[in-house]
């Protein structure tokens, strides 16, 4: 289940970014997490912890 974390923590330890096609979502690579963000809100939506250790992210160009 994806969990809620802090951005402004999360932030400190991002180190690869994305925007979605829309410019409205941002994803990032960060500590242990890869983390979405919805900019108009500046809430996180998601984090996942995956089981690989990613070093890139990206969006389709239909956004997903």
């Amino acid at each position: 289940m994806p969990v809620t974390l802090s951005p402004a923590i999360s932030l400190k330890t991002a180190f690869e970014f994305a925007f979605s096609p829309d410019s409205k979502r941002v994803a990032f690579i960060g500590g242990r997490y890869v983390t979405m963000l919805d900019i108009p809100t500046r809430k996180s939506l998601f984090a996942v912890h995956p089981i690989a250790n990613p070093s890139n992210i990206d969006f389709s160009p239909d956004g997903r």
